[in-house]
């Protein structure tokens, strides 16, 4: 997730989505054209460096969002799924937005005091957990790895032991059921601190 956070700073600062943003909403000539899909290619760049990462840009001249470079819809603040794109509009740092199923690391493009818009990574959980503990290596040696919700329920499993299962106590026998409940009540209430 900290690369993933980096990328979107480094995105916010790029010439290249710097242009992207410049050229929206606007009646672009054919070299304008151009020189938008470049600045797309280059961001795409930068974030297919993360396994199971995509790329989210809105400009506010037209607040039409896209993901991969395909356009999806204008963001608006009564649709829940957009809420990304202004809240990282209000804030100087990169924003930090969870799911169940996903992480989103959102930065306002600015140019000077003026926001240009939003850019945006996102990454599904199971590219996470396997990116960070390489579930087929772990796999290949016996050993599942699962990425739980705060409730304990599984979001993406890898391994032997994880065939089936719905429930990080599915993983473990009955007799380590109430010591896998413990540990979990301890990571939240450490978690609700922090």
């Amino acid at each position: 997730v900290a690369r993933q956070r980096a990328a979107s700073e480094l995105l916010a600062a790029s010439p290249a989505v710097h242009s992207w943003m410049q050229l929206q909403g606007a009646r672009p000539d054919s070299a304008a054209l151009l020189h938008i899909r470049q600045s797309e290619r280059e961001a795409l760049g930068v974030s297919h460096l993360l396994p199971g990462a995509s790329l989210l840009m809105a400009s506010e001249a037209n607040r039409l969002i896209y993901r991969d470079s395909r356009a999806l819809h204008n963001a608006t603040r009564d649709v829940s799924g957009d809420a990304w794109y202004f809240a990282a509009l209000k804030t100087d740092s990169v924003l930090m937005e969870s799911s169940a199923r996903s992480i989103t690391c959102a930065a306002r493009v600015t140019e000077g005091d003026d926001a240009l818009g939003v850019v945006a990574i996102t990454r599904d959980a199971a590219a996470i957990a396997q990116a960070a503990f390489n579930g087929p290596a772990l796999a290949a040696q016996g050993i599942s790895v699962a990425l739980t919700d705060s409730a304990g329920d599984l979001v993406s499993a890898e391994g032997p032991g994880s065939m089936g299962a719905s429930s990080i106590f599915d993983l473990y026998p009955r007799s380590a059921r109430a010591q896998v409940s413990s540990a979990l009540d301890t990571l939240q209430r450490s978690a609700d601190v922090g």
